[in-house]
């Protein structure tokens, strides 16, 4: 940053500046800690809402080339029963496992968010087919089919999720009822599974 004044002689023309230079990298890195502090929830170092909303207007510009993009809703299945079984740490341990294998699975392809209680959200900002979305719904629907065990006590858990193709032409409002239907029915066809939404 920089500080100056500049110095005028009796006919009001500058004759110099005097000044100094500040360095204010502290400052800058503690904003943007803070801004990165709103943007992430924290328990799980994933997105939030907020977070999440201000990355995807960046990746929904524009078409793509080549590949897919899709957004997911996960939900933990009866985590309900898991609070009650393991308690809210254990609970929160499920959370943060969750967090963890959809950052292994999808990595820097993308925006994973916690958007509160057990529901995420992720939008896949790029997969190269149809085939190597399924390979991973499945792949992460089987990291978490799982018996977690807290404090002596053991709970059965497993997520369910929605899956739904961004063709970039439809609003986000339609794209995530897409999604939502197809979370719906996974939910339906008893758990413990994903589904992605077939055009009508």
């Amino acid at each position: 940053q920089v500080i100056y004044s500049i110095v005028y002689d009796e006919h009001k023309k500058p004759l110099f500046l005097i000044g100094k230079l500040i360095n204010i990298q502290k400052q800058v890195e503690e904003r943007t800690l803070l801004e990165e502090q709103a943007e992430k929830d924290q328990l799980t170092g994933v997105y939030n809402r907020i977070g999440f909303y201000k990355m995807l207007d960046k990746s929904r510009i524009g078409q793509l080339k080549k590949g897919l993009s899709a957004l997911c809703i996960i939900d933990l299945d009866e985590f309900k029963h898991v609070n009650d079984t393991l308690g809210h740490a254990g609970g929160d341990e499920l959370l943060v496992m969750l967090s963890h294998n959809l950052q292994k699975i999808f990595k820097n392809d993308a925006i994973i968010s916690r958007f509160g209680g057990d529901e995420f959200m992720v939008y896949i900002k790029k997969i190269d087919t149809i085939e190597e979305l399924h390979s991973k719904a499945k792949e992460l629907c089987s990291s978490m089919d799982t018996v977690l065990e807290y404090n002596n006590n053991t709970c059965k858990a497993s997520i369910s999720m929605g899956v739904a193709i961004d063709h970039r032409n439809m609003s986000y409002e339609d794209l995530l009822d897409k999604a939502d239907k197809a979370l719906y029915k996974a939910k339906n066809n008893g758990r413990n599974q994903y589904n992605i939404y077939e055009n009508d």
